[in-house]
């Protein structure tokens, strides 16, 4: 659902790009991250490039705004190097 958190020590890229092209720059997927759902797409048919990169509407705006601070000091815990407190503080919200 879009706005739900995960963080993740490490792991593939997941067919994202972005993500690919880190890995690659590093070469290594141990790494933590912190993932951010951005829905369903709205008709199977759709390529899901066009949909990842499509704008959010004032609906998922609003839901995004309210996780920026769950957000931030998630990103503060991994960089302190608690990535099992950004999982506590993050996972599942």
């Amino acid at each position: 659902s879009v706005g739900r958190l995960r963080v993740r020590r490490s792991g593939s890229d997941g067919g994202q790009r972005g993500m690919r092209d880190i890995i690659y720059q590093l070469s290594s997927d141990q790494f933590p991250r912190i993932k951010i759902g951005v829905g369903q797409k709205p008709d199977p048919r759709m390529p899901l490039a066009d949909w990842v990169l499509s704008p959010f509407g004032a609906q998922e705006l609003d839901v995004l705004r309210e996780k920026l601070e769950t957000v931030y000091l998630g990103v503060c815990d991994i960089l302190r190097g608690d990535t099992d407190g950004a999982m506590q503080r993050c996972n599942g919200k």
